[in-house]
């Protein structure tokens, strides 16, 4: 059975498709997505408290376990949610990152997807930038509708 890491922008692309019902998400998911708390922490961050409502509901909802990432960093780990590491891979996918586009985000993405690598889990992300560098590390990467055409198959 195949197991999903989400980024935090695939909740929000299902919670905007006014077409998907996330309860069905949900049910075909279970025991099959994961995140870590930078997701659930980006969603906090939202300014609008509406729609950090709805994407927390909908975080809620989909009931993704939340796995700890394999490397701690100072200022952007929760203790307890992430493991210690020699941060290589961590370095190694930030630098990539930072080399497409330095941006605020990055230290989290990199986490991620250093998370997704370690585990061999699919990443369900809609930012090219991350695909590509995670592509080439040979990881799976899909976009959200391809994530709902699994689950339906």
């Amino acid at each position: 059975m195949t197991s999903y890491l989400m980024d935090t922008n695939a909740f929000n692309n299902i919670r905007d498709d006014k077409d998907v019902d996330v309860t069905t998400v949900a049910r075909q998911a279970r025991g099959r997505v994961y995140v870590t708390h930078h997701q659930a922490d980006e969603i906090n961050d939202t300014r609008d408290a509406a729609r950090r409502a709805i994407l927390m509901e909908c975080l809620q909802t989909i009931d993704a376990e939340t796995r700890p990432t394999e490397t701690f960093v100072l200022g952007k780990s929760r203790l307890g949610l992430a493991k210690l590491s020699d941060g290589g891979r961590y370095n190694a996918i930030l630098a990539e990152l930072n080399k497409l586009n330095v941006k605020s985000s990055n230290k989290a993405d990199a986490l991620i997807g250093e998370t997704a690598e370690a585990h061999g889990w699919v990443l369900v992300s809609d930012d090219r930038k991350f695909a590509k560098v995670m592509t080439g590390r040979g990881i799976r990467v899909i976009c959200w509708r391809q994530f709902m055409a699994e689950l339906a198959s």
